[in-house]
């Protein structure tokens, strides 16, 4: 196990003989088919978990296995994801385990992407002004409403942004007038953020009663991507409940 360690992460011999102690420490409380998986588990986080302390790789470790064995989830894939909200949203890596933990009870898992796409996603949610908690609310609105996976959700909401940053958007109010027109004067006047501005477009769609003008909103709006997911989905991403409080 030593030599492994050695040989992946470099460094002294004596360094990798701590690394090696503390995986014989993690196996002998019963965690892993062997010495040799803990100590690859091991060598994963500390590839993708940066600067964690010696203090914490034990226990980060054991929970990166426990996510693999009790939900199914791939631990490379899962430490991509909790990588991203460390490094995004200023998480510690027991906070950001709790909302994989969390969200793959909630199913926001059954896809097998999660961590994927917390790594490829998170800060283009944190760009358009959502925290973590209404990123994992919002997703879970999303599935909930029948998005067919977790890829179309956030397509949705980097593609309203991309429409808002290049006046697509803007361009369709103009043209479509009334309380669309109002809805974005009062949020752009106010400087709030992309999310804000995607909750009261969504809560004005659900209010249309006539199914063609609420076809042609949505084109309009979040164009493909909304004609593709659907109104529903559309219409429960701007009424998101709380699920993710204290994870």
């Amino acid at each position: 196990a030593t030599a492994k360690i050695q040989n992946n992460l470099g460094g002294t011999a004596e360094e990798a003989a701590k690394v090696a102690g503390i995986a014989n420490d993690v196996f002998k409380d019963g965690w892993g088919e062997s010495l040799d998986s803990v100590a690859t588990s091991m060598l994963e986080v500390k590839e993708q978990l940066t600067g964690i302390s010696d203090v914490d790789l034990g226990a980060i470790t054991k929970m990166t296995i426990a996510l693999e064995q009790s939900l199914g989830m791939d631990q490379t894939e899962s430490l991509r994801g909790i990588n991203a909200l460390m490094k995004t949203y200023g998480m510690t890596a027991y906070e950001a385990f709790d909302y994989m933990v969390a969200g793959a009870q909630k199913g926001l898992n059954k896809t097998d992407e999660l961590g994927d796409n917390l790594a490829e996603y998170a800060p283009l949610w944190d760009q358009n002004g959502y925290s973590a908690q209404e990123m994992f609310n919002t997703l879970q609105a999303g599935l909930d409403a029948g998005a067919y996976n977790l890829d179309k959700v956030n397509d949705l909401v980097k593609e309203f942004g991309i429409r808002v940053g290049d006046g697509t958007i803007k361009t369709a109010i103009e043209a479509m007038g009334g309380s669309w027109k109002e809805i974005y004067d009062t949020w752009e006047a106010s400087g709030e953020s992309n999310d804000e501005l995607f909750r009261r477009m969504a809560a004005n769609l659900a209010s249309i009663q006539d199914p063609q003008e609420k076809a042609m909103a949505l084109t309009e709006i979040w164009g493909s991507l909304g004609e593709d997911a659907g109104s529903k989905v559309v219409e429960a991403l701007g009424n998101v409940t709380e699920q993710y409080g204290e994870v």
